[in-house]
């Protein structure tokens, strides 16, 4: 596979065809971001959550706004009544499906029907708004994805591997039970309840195993259908990358449960019981502690995943066959950072959460990198010409306002 620096000189040129490198600039601080945050934290509080909207709003065009490539700011242009309307048609749809499960059960499973038909439709409202809602250089970005691409990619591709997961437990379960005794029917024979077995495991592996083809199915759909001004994202990434992540995040799993279940199967091995038959005081305060690391160690494995997957979208994008984007996180750095981001949330009851959310925005743009081949100037203006996509446009689109991610 070629290197980045290698695939950014296989790249076509423009404008002069010199290659930059632009560092992506943060320059918000804890002190400025915290007034804004604490009034929208009160703001929101006093009018029972309807601030919440514009305080949204004001988040994101903090953010945007100091967020610089090349000497330029990003812009986000929703507004608090966009963003209000959309939210009040997903409660009411909320409250219609909490009245039909009360009162008729047939018009629920029918509200549920169509939730689940117009997810994809919502998903592309979403992704849409928030590309249409922000602006480089006075450019808006743009989605042009289907309603049913998003449906097939977030919705049904993510079912067929839950269900999977789910029918290989059910056939294990079915394989290493005696249900015929429970039942009082005759004993399943030993050799069907190992066929069972090997089928559920076989079925479980296999749903797992597909998990990154649906993770780069999701990430294809997503960027190519992005768009700046008329210029289109592109993406595409072997399949081998994103299985690395993927083993790296299961290893951490079998790990975790390995070392637990050692710890654990220690303790009960000699910790003496009380004379109720039941584990002793010391016992259960070792289970208290050791919830939090089982809960640690998943949460560790996923941000491996999510660091691979974050690595893998910036390093095989490009924007108009051109300029391309580099990213350079780093698993412990990342997870160190969310983990005790976390905990200052925690300990400080709350207050810390301006500082941890300048910090992770310091350290996504730290490691994010825009390499362009010309000057993004002139490239811009010729964005203009050709799109006429400006600041100006799409001030009529509702706010579905979904953080649906792709790598952050």
């Amino acid at each position: 596979m070629a290197t980045i620096s290698e695939h950014i000189e296989s790249l076509p040129t423009g404008g002069n065809g010199i290659t930059k490198t632009h560092d992506i600039e943060f320059k918000g601080t804890t002190e400025e971001y915290f007034g804004i945050w604490i009034v929208n934290v009160l703001l929101s509080i006093v009018t029972l959550g309807v601030y919440s909207a514009w305080a949204k709003v004001r988040n994101k065009k903090y953010f945007s706004g100091v967020t610089f490539i090349d000497g330029h700011n990003f812009d986000y242009h929703a507004t608090g009544v966009q963003i209000l309307i959309g939210r009040l048609i997903v409660f009411g749809f909320y409250i219609a499906l909490l009245l039909a499960n009360l009162y008729s059960p047939e018009l629920y499973l029918v509200l549920i029907l169509i939730l689940f038909a117009v997810l994809g439709w919502i998903i592309r409202q979403a992704l849409r708004f928030n590309a249409r809602m922000t602006s480089y250089r006075n450019v808006r970005f743009n989605f042009e994805g289907s309603a049913g691409g998003a449906w097939l990619r977030y919705v049904l591709l993510p079912l067929l591997v839950y269900v999977g997961f789910f029918l290989g437990v059910l056939v294990s379960v079915l394989g290493s039970n005696d249900l015929g005794a429970l039942t009082g029917q005759k004993p399943i024979a030993p050799s069907i309840k190992l066929v069972l077995g090997i089928m559920g495991i076989t079925i479980i592996f296999a749903s797992l195993l597909v998990i990154p083809y649906v993770s780069r199915a999701i990430n294809r759909y997503s960027i190519n259908n992005h768009r700046y001004g008329d210029r289109q994202f592109g993406f595409d990434a072997p399949i081998g990358p994103y299985y690395v992540g993927f083993l790296k995040m299961i290893g951490l799993v079998i790990l975790v449960l390995f070392g637990l279940g050692m710890v654990v199967g220690s303790i009960v091995a000699t910790t003496q019981m009380t004379s109720t038959g039941t584990p002793g005081a010391g016992t259960i305060t070792l289970f208290t502690i050791l919830y939090p690391l089982f809960l640690f160690g998943f949460v560790a494995a996923g941000l491996v995943y999510r660091v691979a997957i974050r690595n893998i979208i910036f390093n095989n994008s490009v924007l108009d066959e051109r300029h391309q984007f580099i990213s350079t996180f780093e698993t412990p750095k990342y997870a160190f950072i969310i983990i005790t981001n976390v905990l200052a949330v925690v300990f400080s009851l709350g207050l810390a959460v301006p500082w941890t959310r300048i910090r992770l925005a310091r350290y996504v743009a730290e490691n994010t990198k825009v390499v362009a081949k010309g000057s993004l100037g002139g490239y811009t203006s010729s964005v203009i010409e050709t799109s006429g996509v400006s600041a100006a446009e799409y001030a009529d689109i509702e706010g579905f306002d979904i953080d649906i991610g792709i790598g952050f």
